[in-house]
């Protein structure tokens, strides 16, 4: 089972960006056999959130958590669960050069292509039995 979790920040709740990442979540989940939650969180769910999961994967993939420099708050972060296990997240960012949005990764998704800086062999294998 796939999962994509979509968790917002308090302090963007109303963004026209997510309201859109929202849009695109739910044309991918009219495509493939998955699940799909989205999920305000707080300042100590964001604590939370980066210590029991995205700093695990950041570490393990090589890719870095999209936050902001000056608060260490984080920006709206997409996870990708593979039978209840985090598989990866979005934003990916890998040194300066390389990034791949929420957006990207969706709108990819849509056309059935996977975007991912590790495993993307993998991720588009698991999400090929997916399609509905």
């Amino acid at each position: 089972m796939v999962k994509l979790n979509f968790y917002i920040p308090e302090n963007e709740k109303g963004s026209d960006k997510n309201k859109s990442i929202w849009e695109d979540l739910e044309k991918v989940k009219s495509l493939y056999d998955i699940e799909i939650t989205k999920q305000l969180i707080n300042k100590d769910d964001e604590e939370k959130l980066k210590s029991k999961i995205l700093w695990t994967i950041a570490v393990f993939k090589r890719i870095k958590i999209h936050q902001s420099v000056k608060g260490k708050s984080l920006y709206p972060q997409l996870i990708v669960f593979f039978d209840d296990e985090p598989f990866t997240f979005y934003d990916q960012t890998y040194g300066k050069e390389k990034k791949i949005t929420i957006k990207d990764f969706l709108d990819n998704l849509i056309q059935e292509k996977v975007l991912c800086l590790h495993d993307e062999d993998e991720f588009a294998e698991k999400m090929k039995t997916l399609r509905k």
